[in-house]
């Protein structure tokens, strides 16, 4: 398995702390790939359908208008059939530097939605591109913590899978997906 390099800063915070809950987390990661690399995996829907959610998860609904304004919306599937759905909304792109939107979930019925603003920045240096993932929570409520807990990890698997899908060669991306 190709892994990024990573160099996770938390601001002082443990990731899943009730503090960085409310207050966000950011991960850092290193790829050995042009930033457009990673941009246009971000960015094209059939690209972040198979790298999104943990390992083992499908997307059968990934939409992704990549514009100011554009809409998001992915329905992962675990492999035990659950569905968690996110919509979106993009808020700022600056091609391929910086992307960002915000998330919102309402899952399960009963749980109050969240929201979390994202910030992506593709700094490229000699062909290596670091990501720098901000996540903001801007609605938050004592029911969804237990799910925004989720978030730092998730996405950190989800960073693993864009790494293989990255490095992978054009006839092996599929692999990236389970």
């Amino acid at each position: 398995m190709v892994e990024p390099r990573n160099t996770e800063i938390h601001a002082g915070r443990r990731p899943s702390s009730p503090e960085s809950l409310k207050t966000g987390f950011v991960l850092t990661r290193e790829f050995r790939v042009p930033r457009q690399v990673l941009w246009s995996a971000l960015t094209d829907p059939r690209k972040l359908a198979i790298w999104w959610g943990p390992r083992g998860a499908t997307n059968p609904v990934c939409e992704l208008d990549p514009r100011v304004h554009g809409a998001l919306r992915i329905h992962s599937q675990n492999p035990d059939g659950s569905i968690f759905p996110v919509t979106g909304t993009v808020r700022e792109v600056d091609a391929p530097r910086k992307f960002v939107f915000v998330l919102s979930v309402a899952f399960p019925p009963g749980v109050v939605p969240f929201e979390v603003l994202h910030t992506l920045r593709f700094d490229e240096h000699g062909g290596t591109t670091t990501l720098t993932l901000e996540a903001q929570p801007l609605q938050t409520t004592p029911a969804s913590l237990e799910w925004i807990a989720g978030a730092d990890p998730g996405w950190g698997e989800s960073l693993e899978r864009l790494a293989e899908l990255v490095q992978a060669g054009p006839g092996e991306a599929v692999r990236a997906r389970a």
